[in-house]
């Protein structure tokens, strides 16, 4: 019996984490940076979409049989989707920047860390150049925390008497978390090898803000900070990234 709960519970696991990355899928907007969109089963890369045209290759160079030299450039923002129902400030034009330049910092950061170690197979890089492969990723669609309206959110418990707000702060928090929010990121990577820049895999991927469990419970300041949420979705990519290049 604990066996079947076992592999139910597995199967059940699968078909969520399945369904998560279709909706994910559906959220990506072709901007003209991702050349080949495919929903991902998440099994090998966990992003919504995950194309490769040379799977061999890339392998090999993931497993360390081969050393490759990796050029990260820059996060571009010129194909950022103008969405007409999330109308962008110019403030929110210059605090992208500001989330540009904190990818390029902590992914550089996080890849110089992996290069150090022999075992990960890869060496990385200032510039492009021959023989590099390279890592190109753009913002494909954004979405700031709206405040304001976590604000008015947290603002229907304040009718409630201190004592019950005592004893019901946390499950009362937890239910209106799912009311907030926390906006959304989706970026795409194009990689090439080093053989003439021929594109050999594309992946893209969006998601909402996280919350912590704690988050949740007590309330979170990034609810009423812009573009907290989405450094710590940049984290997470940085994380995958990291994952998926280190052999350990």
């Amino acid at each position: 019996m604990k066996q079947y709960l076992h592999l139910l519970l597995l199967a059940l696991s699968g078909f969520l984490l399945l369904s998560c990355a279709q909706d994910r899928f559906a959220q990506l907007p072709d901007t003209g940076f991702i050349k080949h969109y495919q929903a991902s089963d998440m099994k090998r890369v966990p992003f919504a979409s995950y194309w490769v045209d040379r799977d061999e290759d890339m392998d090999k160079a993931a497993v360390g049989e081969t050393s490759i030299d990796i050029y990260f450039a820059p996060l571009r923002t010129a194909y950022l989707y103008d969405d007409p129902q999330v109308p962008l400030t110019r403030w929110d034009y210059q605090e992208i920047l500001k989330l540009c330049d904190y990818y390029d910092k902590t992914m550089h950061a996080a890849m110089e860390k992996l290069s150090n170690d022999p075992r990960n197979g890869f060496h990385l890089v200032d510039k492009p150049g021959p023989g590099i492969c390279v890592v190109e990723s753009a913002l494909l669609r954004l979405k700031p925390t709206r405040t304001g309206r976590n604000a008015a959110v947290k603002a229907a418990t304040t009718g409630i008497s201190l004592a019950t707000v005592m004893v019901l702060s946390v499950p009362v928090n937890m239910a209106l978390s799912s009311r907030e929010d926390r906006g959304y990121l989706s970026i795409g990577w194009r990689v090439y090898d080093g053989d003439g820049h021929n594109l050999v895999m594309e992946m893209a991927d969006w998601r909402e803000g996280s919350k912590t469990l704690v988050g949740m419970a007590a309330g979170d300041i990034k609810d009423y900070q812009h573009f907290a949420y989405h450094r710590r979705t940049i984290d997470d990519w940085v994380n995958d990234w990291s994952q998926l290049l280190s052999t350990r």
